[in-house]
């Protein structure tokens, strides 16, 4: 899809996984920007989700752009075999290092 002739569009996201890790990502591009350029490639894409938080019943939530910048909505979906959750290997490197303090 050419992202010029997209406008007043819909674009799907399927997530399909969420990578958990232990060290902040350097210089990561901005969601949004990620999402355009794996739309425009039409190829899989990894994002990185730097505003995110746990509410007070445990529930992880992410901040996703819903606009791309040539007003493309953006709607996600997830399938019904749901989300896989993986720890990165820094993370559980960093659990076990924390767990033998």
């Amino acid at each position: 899809m050419n992202l010029k002739q997209a406008s007043n569009k819909i674009c799907t996201v399927v997530i399909t996984d969420f990578t958990i890790h232990g060290s902040k990502a350097t210089n990561p591009k901005p969601l949004s920007r990620q999402v355009e350029s794996s739309v425009k490639s039409g190829k899989p894409g990894r994002a990185y989700a730097p505003k995110f938080w746990m509410t007070k019943d445990g529930l992880l939530r992410f901040v996703f752009p819903n606009v791309m910048s040539d007003s493309t909505k953006i709607k996600y979906v997830i399938l019904k075999k749901g989300i896989k959750i993986i720890l990165a290997p820094d993370l559980v490197d960093k659990i076990r290092l924390l767990n033998n303090n």
